[in-house]
């Protein structure tokens, strides 16, 4: 049995609200829902097999059911004296197979395999579970044979869907995968089977029954981690995406906050193909950002929130700056602590001697820090027609990074 190798198909990117990025990138390799090709972990069960004498196209064995015995697959057939053979094989990871393929065999003897498939929903107990309900369908072909004493016909298993499987890349904590939808995409299909061994070709046409397929997870999302397990792969129509209508859609929650995403699968990805795992690992980049918001009542200065509004975690330190210009703008002189007073200071920041007020508790994603103060209250003017402009600067730094700072408290 053959596996085709890995290589980079694609990369993306998804928007969500509030300037929040999630990167997603695309391998492509063999496509398995279960690994059934020669694993011990799920291995075929059945195989349903069909074989046409070449110089008569007589149907000979038509959809025989064989399983494995000793290792070998055998039919209760015999060889039909020096006649040549062609053959086609069948087998579903479900251990049925729902579906009635036709082959037809030239006197070249290089038949060829059509049959009509429809992508399974969820139902009952599967209802929103999707992925869990589709069968991965796999083909083999070996035309022209004649008997050989010791010998026997070698079939090459492929398989006739696309595959679509995630991972979680690098996530900070708390972030939970609701489901997955896979939305507005063909379920129906016709297709037509050529080629033998390493060479099968499949060709899919007629498409359609535009469906949405949904796998519910309800997963915490923990960096290197497969999200839900090899039966919650997506098992699809091999298609082309032209348009903005199918798409790739998440719900996640982040901080008892519910997101939902939404992305043009065309934008992602030209097509799924048959025979091809597309693994999609959804992760946050280690970009940050900070926000500060505060309030300016005359002389008051109050309510001052400063959020990490990216998704990884940081460490926040900020610097209070002012000074006093007149009204042409121009920088009269600076200003002083004790012009003013500070009330209600919080001893979660602590000043250090570099001058900067450190966060002495590491700040998760889209998360806010304890206020720095509850109010300023300015008491003393400098001179009449000058203005005071006061400043809280905030800077914040990966994790990974702190000692860049090296006057971080050392909590951290």
């Amino acid at each position: 049995m053959t596996k085709a190798g890995e290589c980079e198909q694609s990369t993306f990117q998804i928007e969500l609200p509030e300037n929040i990025s999630i990167p997603v990138s695309i391998t492509q390799g063999p496509a398995t829902k279960s690994n059934p090709i020669k694993e011990s972990g799920n291995p075929i069960s059945s195989i349903w097999l069909w074989s046409d004498l070449v110089e008569t196209g007589q149907k000979y064995i038509v959809g025989q059911k064989i399983d494995q015995v000793s290792g070998e697959w055998k039919t209760n057939r015999f060889w039909p004296n020096d006649k040549a053979l062609s053959f086609l094989a069948c087998s579903s990871n479900s251990g049925q197979l729902n579906f009635t393929p036709a082959l037809t065999t030239p006197s070249s003897g290089a038949s060829k395999c059509t049959f009509s498939y429809e992508v399974h929903k969820g139902s009952g107990t599967l209802a929103d579970k999707d992925a869990q309900a589709q069968e991965d369908i796999l083909f083999g072909m070996s035309h022209n044979k004649t008997y050989t004493a010791g010998s026997s016909v070698t079939m090459t298993m492929h398989h006739a869907l696309a595959a679509i499987r995630f991972k979680v890349g690098t996530v900070p904590d708390g972030i939970t995968l609701n489901s997955i939808s896979i939305a507005n995409v063909y379920g129906k299909a016709d297709c037509s089977v050529s080629g033998d061994g390493d060479g099968l070709v499949f060709s899919w046409s007629n498409h359609s029954g535009v469906c949405s397929y949904t796998q519910t997870y309800g997963q915490n999302l923990t960096v290197g981690d497969d999200i839900g397990v090899k039966d919650h792969t997506f098992i699809l129509i091999p298609q082309a995406f032209n348009n903005e209508d199918a798409q790739l859609q998440l719900e996640l929650t982040i901080q008892d906050r519910t997101y939902f995403l939404k992305k043009a699968l065309k934008d992602i990805v030209p097509s799924f193909d048959a025979d091809r795992l597309y693994t999609f690992t959804i992760g946050t980049g280690d970009e940050m950002d900070v926000e500060i918001t505060d309030k300016v009542d005359g002389a008051v200065k109050s309510g001052v929130e400063i959020k990490n509004a990216g998704f990884s975690p940081a460490y926040v330190r900020i610097a209070i700056i002012g000074y006093w210009k007149d009204a042409s703008g121009t920088i009269v002189i600076p200003w002083t602590e004790g012009e003013g007073e500070f009330e209600g200071w919080s001893p979660k920041w602590v000043q250090q001697s570099d001058g900067f007020y450190y966060y002495t508790e590491m700040l998760a994603g889209h998360s806010i820090a304890e206020p720095p103060f509850q109010k300023y209250t300015l008491k003393v003017m400098k001179q009449e027609g000058l203005k005071l402009n006061f400043n809280i600067c905030v800077q914040v730094i990966h994790p990974s990074q702190k000692d860049l700072w090296p006057n971080h408290p050392s909590s951290w």
